[in-house]
């Protein structure tokens, strides 16, 4: 018999089903993004990430334009400005 935290321990290494036949490995974050006129999914290799319009962000971040991302505290005091 298995304990329970033991299962929970499987569950984090259970690959991730994303939809539209996307499977992401274990400890990643599924997001949608826009490609080529479709939506389409990508694995995220960071747990728990933020997911951008074609890349994805560590948790507590939040993007910004080519592909960057800043820290959510930055953006929350200043506003989002463009740069």
């Amino acid at each position: 018999m298995k304990h329970p935290r033991q299962e929970d321990e499987m569950d984090e290494l259970a690959p991730i089903s994303c939809g539209h036949q996307t499977i992401c490995p274990a400890l990643t974050t599924c997001c949608e993004v826009f490609k080529n006129g479709e939506v389409r999914n990508m694995c995220c290799p960071l747990q728990d990430a933020v997911c951008c319009e074609d890349t994805c962000c560590p948790a507590g971040y939040h993007c910004r334009s080519n592909g960057r991302c800043e820290k959510r505290a930055v953006r929350d005091f200043f506003g989002d400005f463009a740069v």
